[in-house]
């Protein structure tokens, strides 16, 4: 996988720096190079109104002021993931059923993984 995330465009949008920290180094030991970090929700989502970019979305679940989930419906509701062809997938340290049911409900969302990344979870998300 070290040359096929090259030219993929990443965004992580986490709360916890020390799981963006973790993740980069991951992405980047896979061979990922254009990797984006955002603090909460709506910064993402200012980015995005912004004109950001991105193929493969790693979104937090449990954030303050704007969670996963509520990041993920507006942006689902102005059409945003189709517009870039992202694919958003759930991360989260700790998950229940709700959250579960919620990421197979939603259209945008791929799946769901528990934090911290590991590169069998990348193998499996299939990402180049």
């Amino acid at each position: 996988m070290a040359d096929s995330l090259l030219n993929v465009r990443f965004a992580l949008v986490d709360d916890n720096e020390a799981d963006i920290f973790f993740a980069e180094i991951l992405l980047k030991r896979e061979g990922a190079s254009a990797i984006q970090s955002f603090p909460g929700g709506q910064e993402f989502i200012d980015a995005v109104h912004g004109g950001l970019e991105c193929d493969i979305i790693f979104m937090d679940i449990r954030m303050p002021i704007m969670d996963g989930f509520e990041t993920i419906d507006t942006l689902s509701a102005e059409g945003a993931f189709e517009r870039m062809g992202a694919r958003v997938f759930m991360i989260s340290a700790a998950t229940n059923s709700e959250d579960i049911e919620r990421s197979q409900a939603a259209d945008a969302i791929e799946g769901l993984y528990q934090k911290p990344l590991t590169p069998m979870a990348l193998a499996e998300m299939n990402l180049q």
